[in-house]
């Protein structure tokens, strides 16, 4: 957790992750070697891509958590955050698929290392 004693707020490590894809936009525009130029953003979409993956499966599980929280039902699932009862039942299926196979973060810690190291693409 770094300097702080409670975990960053929300909002802070969310304009930190917009700083840093501007930061990378502009290295990437910048760059002399047009090869390494799209080799790099090669990387940089697989691993945006990734991470929208994975903040889905989150969104899923935490629908699942606010079912379970309240004891609703599907539909009141829905109703309670804005999506249909079919929708609602989508993502409550996904946070199961998701529980089955080991956790969201599990997978994106698992997944970083390779994503960061590779520049061969």
């Amino acid at each position: 957790m770094g300097q702080y004693a409670l975990p960053m707020p929300f909002d802070e490590l969310r304009a930190q992750l917009t700083s840093c894809i501007t930061q990378l936009r502009q290295h990437i525009e910048n760059q002399a070697d047009p090869d390494q130029a799209y080799a790099e953003a090669t990387q940089l979409r697989e691993q945006l891509q990734a991470a929208s993956d994975e903040a889905a499966a989150l969104r899923a599980i935490t629908v699942r958590r606010i079912q379970e929280a309240g004891n609703l039902s599907v539909a009141a699932v829905g109703q309670r955050i804005g999506l249909t009862k079919a929708r609602a039942q989508d993502m409550l299926e996904k946070a199961a698929r998701n529980q089955q196979s080991g956790t969201a973060a599990t997978r994106t810690q698992d997944a970083a290392p390779d994503q960061l190291g590779n520049s061969s693409r």
